[in-house]
């Protein structure tokens, strides 16, 4: 461990690489509420091998302790937009009591994992030169945007009383695929009137002084949404928000036009008019009979759909799915028959605590040779067939799936 003395200023300078790994120990800054650690110019990569594996951070984790980092910004102003940070794990403090971030980037921010805390601001902040890609992260005091901000997965979240926005956007883009994300007193997300897709993730509110996003050109397409619950009607996502997917603890009334919301076991989904409702709770299909399904109810009716040799052009997972061990028998159905699967498509969700009755989820003619299966997570599924032919997807199946 070691301290960087007050009137120090380290600086990467520009079209230099430097890769530094913390290795376990920390690197603190003596005047640590108004010092910045570094001031990276040019290509910039933080680790810490002590790390179990580059994607993960542990206790052991090495970290920097500090007003900040800066990413693309001189001691004297000047701002330098090539300027390259990429964090691969670690830990990273702020500790300002009136501003500063873990890191403060004017360039470019690749964050492949880490955990990013502050205590007078909020924990990332991008300015309007900046872009930051966050693969995963945990960071604890939000981030600030008004550059462009991709976040693919995280947990996100603010509990203090200044800053209380998961995500404060007010720049070029917003570009939201996954993650948790909880606020308290305001939105969880504020979008302000700039450009903002969520299309995935979970968004919690821990009080309820406020809607839950707010935004009036962000559009929804996917994710979970947590309304306050001691009054989630009273404290939604703001009108002016679209609403084209994702599961409501609330009915929305601003959904957008050739959408829909029903509900299923107390939850609120936001589907399109043209899906149809069949006879199981949680399953839709449209007039190409390909069938779209939101529950464990409606998994478990497309299982007698496929008994039945109904025509099935595509299953088309729409949710995680905790199945609560409820069992899935295999069918095998005739080369002939109408039930022959071309697509299933898992659109990266989860299918979780099933059991197999059988080969496998499809057996031999269940899909057709060219068949597609893809992005589907299944989670504590297994079955009991004794046989060197069983799988949880697709057994004995010569073919070129």
């Amino acid at each position: 461990d070691f301290s960087i003395p007050t009137n120090d200023k380290p600086i990467v300078p520009e079209g230099k690489s430097v890769a530094l790994d913390l290795n376990g120990h920390s690197i603190t800054a003596e005047n640590s509420t108004e010092q910045y650690a570094f001031y990276n110019l040019g290509d910039l990569t933080l680790y810490d091998s002590n790390a179990t594996t580059t994607y993960s951070v542990i206790s052991t984790a090495g970290s920097i302790n500090a007003r900040g980092i800066y990413n693309g910004r001189t001691p004297d102003g000047e701002i330098i937009p090539t300027a390259k940070i990429t964090v691969l794990n670690g830990v990273y403090n702020a500790l300002g009591t009136n501003g500063g971030a873990a890191i403060f980037n004017y360039g470019t921010v690749n964050i492949k994992s880490g955990t990013f805390t502050s205590v007078g601001g909020y924990s990332l902040n991008n300015q309007s030169s900046g872009t930051m890609f966050i693969e995963t992260a945990t960071v604890n005091g939000g981030i600030y945007n008004v550059g462009d901000l991709v976040i693919n997965d995280g947990d996100i979240a603010t509990t203090r009383g200044d800053y209380t926005h998961a995500v404060y956007h007010a720049g070029t883009n917003l570009v939201i695929n996954g993650g948790m994300f909880t606020g308290n007193g305001n939105e969880v997300i504020h979008a302000n009137d700039k450009p903002a897709t969520i299309n995935g993730g979970t968004f919690k509110k821990v009080e309820k002084t406020s809607y839950l996003i707010a935004g009036s050109k962000l559009v929804i397409n996917d994710g979970i949404f947590f309304a306050h619950e001691s009054n989630p009607a009273g404290h939604p996502v703001r009108p002016d928000v679209t609403i084209k997917g994702g599961t409501f603890n609330y009915v929305p009334t601003n959904v957008a036009e050739g959408y829909k919301a029903v509900t299923v076991n107390g939850s609120t989904m936001i589907i399109p008019d043209a899906y149809n409702a069949t006879n199981y709770s949680g399953l839709y299909n449209d007039s190409e009979n390909n069938y779209y399904v939101y529950s464990a109810e409606g998994f478990l009716g497309l299982n007698e759909l496929f008994a039945n040799n109904s025509k099935i052009a595509s299953v088309n997972i729409m949710a995680d799915i905790d199945m609560d061990g409820a069992t899935w028998n295999a069918v095998k159905v005739h080369q002939d028959w109408d039930a022959i699967l071309t697509m299933f498509d898992g659109n990266n969700h989860t299918i979780s605590n099933m059991n197999i009755n059988g080969q496998a989820l499809f057996t031999t003619f269940t899909v057709r040779g060219d068949a597609v299966i893809k992005d589907i997570i299944f989670d504590n599924v297994s079955t009991t067939y004794s046989s060197a032919n069983a799988a949880i997807v697709v057994s004995n199946l010569y073919s070129n799936i």
